[in-house]
């Protein structure tokens, strides 16, 4: 597993650059917006549904609200889910490992989008989700992915990085809920080390350490990437300045949550392929920074 340390000094805190053995393969973009909503639940069962959602969320202080289940929100990780792994298997390719990556849990009980991409799956296929670490969840799917791939030049991974725009439910002031439906899927393939993927993680940095591993991310890169980069900063990255006449700063599209950066690696992938991309995010409640780069040479 390739991870990052973190280490104070001098010059404050340094984030060192591990490579992950994979490489990108390809990128994929979904919203549901004009994907038909299909009902998992039986009418039925919507009373037992809005009984359990309701005891859990009054166990934490909060208020249900129910919605009948054919709507949009009950189904959205599912819808998106599929729509990825269907481009995905367009282009030919064997998927051995899915992970799924949301800042927000499937407000579905009863209904697993991961068993279901399973048996929508060609061949032995595993499939789990990561969530609970808000914006950089995705970053820690991409380190498990990894580790299944390692060793396997031949192996294929899925990421799907999934967010949902409604909860059922009322959250603590200051939480980031997405504002719509968004889905990006990163196929990844095995590669021997030192692999195509460079990974930064640290945990317990405040605004200040943040913005300085961003310049300790700038400096990796220029010793593994020549040519043109672009950086593309979560929400929760605080301002900085890369002091590079041909590094590019950017920003993700605001509003989601989890898909944000990669959406803006998606697009650079698709518009500038022959560039390194770096994504790069922070949560400050959690004081977690993570980075990922990459060059984006189409294959």
């Amino acid at each position: 597993m390739a991870t990052a340390q973190k280490s104070a000094g001098g010059h404050g805190t340094l984030v060192r650059a591990r490579r992950l053995p994979v490489r990108l393969l390809g990128s994929f973009h979904r919203s549901t917006s004009t994907d038909p909503a299909p009902a998992v639940a039986a009418a039925q069962h919507q009373a037992a549904i809005d009984e359990y959602l309701g005891d859990m969320a009054s166990s934490y202080g909060s208020v249900y609200r129910s919605t009948p289940a054919t709507e949009p929100s009950r189904t959205v990780y599912n819808r998106l889910a599929h729509g990825l792994l269907t481009q995905a298997r367009a282009r030919g390719e064997r998927i051995d490992r899915i992970v799924l990556a949301h800042s927000l849990p499937d407000s579905q009980p009863g209904y697993s989008v991961c068993a279901s991409l399973v048996h929508a799956s060609d061949g032995p296929t595993t499939a789990f989700s990561v969530s609970d670490q808000r914006a950089v969840t995705p970053f820690t799917a991409l380190r498990i992915a990894a580790e299944y791939l390692h060793g396997d030049p031949d192996g294929r991974a899925l990421v799907l990085v999934l967010d949902q725009g409604e909860l059922p439910w009322e959250v603590p002031g200051g939480t980031p809920v997405p504002d719509r439906e968004v889905g990006i899927g990163l196929l990844l393939g095995g590669g021997s080390p030192p692999g195509d993927v460079l990974h930064w993680r640290a945990t317990g940095l405040d605004a200040a350490d943040a913005a300085r591993a961003v310049a300790d991310v700038h400096t990796d890169v220029r010793r593994a990437f020549s040519g043109p980069v672009t950086f593309v900063l979560g929400g929760g990255v605080p301002p900085v300045h890369v002091n590079d006449p041909d590094a590019e700063v950017r920003r993700g599209p605001g509003g989601p949550v989890c898909t944000s950066v990669w959406t803006g690696l998606h697009g650079l992938r698709l518009t500038s392929p022959y560039r390194a991309a770096v994504v790069v995010e922070y949560d400050p409640s959690l004081g977690y920074f993570c980075a990922a780069a990459t060059n984006l040479e189409d294959r």
